[in-house]
């Protein structure tokens, strides 16, 4: 296998701006925020289906980051939606956002893994993510909550697999068979309802401004990836989760965004994220959830 370089800027030496801004939560509590709303074209990411040439997870020993390597360079880019005046902005790499406690909209009985997925990606006319990230606009980050599910789609196998090789502090794991993952696995279905505003806070470090896309659907995994990732561990050898730490978004107008009614019957313009139930909602899941428990246990009383 071909050994993979992170980017270069993935440590993101960056001198601190005078004040770090965080993120809000997810769901947003609208009430406690100055809303507008406005309406968007889709998100659309280009090459987002593409197959890696490889994929490395690392422990960092603050998180585990998800790096992608593409052939030539071709790298997932945001070309139109919400960003489109502003520039494209190429994918750099994926990391888990920890948080206090999961929602009760994202857990199930004891099910639950209290992160986000968050994907990072700069602007292109900036080269680097560092570069990118001293300049206005240069940094955008979707972030998607996390809903752990026992009979989730099986789309993260080839991660979860690896993901006990990561257990501590700087271990670097390839995956085996890259190309049985994509972007796409690790992004909710639904991509056309969110909430934006600026902050500066990337994975503990200030910068000069992200613009942040918190997206209302989940990204659902299965029981075996949340366990695994509880299991990582720090420097200090405690789970890598007790890392959260709380940051004070910057206060400020939160956009909700609403996808034109041309759109609101379509599915979302990421392509093949609307293969599995593009528009389902978290109650939908329970409700799924609650037909497939059904279906398992009349299978297994006609057994007998």
């Amino acid at each position: 296998m071909r050994e993979l370089h992170f980017p270069e800027d993935l440590s993101l030496g960056l001198d601190k701006s005078e004040e770090c801004f965080g993120k809000h939560g997810i769901p947003l509590d609208e009430k406690s925020v100055e809303m507008q709303e406005s309406v968007f074209k889709s998100f659309h990411i280009k090459y987002a289906n593409n197959v890696p040439e490889a994929i490395s997870l690392q422990n960092d020993g603050d998180t585990l980051i998800i790096g992608f390597n593409y052939t030539n360079g071709i790298r997932p880019t945001i070309t139109m939606g919400p960003v489109e005046k502003i520039g494209e902005f190429n994918m750099a790499y994926i990391y888990l956002h920890w948080l206090e406690k999961s929602h009760p909209k994202f857990t199930l009985g004891n099910l639950s893994l209290p992160a986000e997925i968050h994907c990072v990606f700069y602007n292109s006319k900036y080269s680097t993510l560092a570069n990118a990230s001293t300049m206005e606009n240069g940094v955008v980050i979707l972030a998607f909550p996390i809903q752990t599910l026992p009979f989730a789609p099986p789309l993260l196998d080839d991660i979860t697999k690896h993901l006990p090789m990561v257990k501590m502090p700087g271990d670097v794991v390839y995956v085996s068979d890259p190309s049985r993952v994509n972007l796409e696995y690790l992004m909710a279905k639904e991509v056309r309802r969110f909430f934006t505003y600026h902050g500066t806070e990337l994975m503990g470090k200030c910068i000069k401004d992200i613009i942040w896309f918190d997206f209302v659907s989940a990204v659902t995994v299965q029981q075996d990836f949340a366990e695994n990732v509880k299991n990582m561990q720090n420097s200090k050898k405690i789970p890598i989760m007790k890392n959260f730490k709380a940051t004070e978004p910057r206060k400020g107008v939160v956009i909700k965004g609403k996808p034109y009614e041309s759109d609101v019957d379509t599915y979302s313009s990421i392509p093949l994220v609307d293969a599995m139930d593009a528009a389902v909602s978290i109650e939908e899941n329970q409700t799924l959830l609650k037909l497939m428990i059904m279906v398992h246990l009349i299978s297994v009383i006609s057994i007998f």
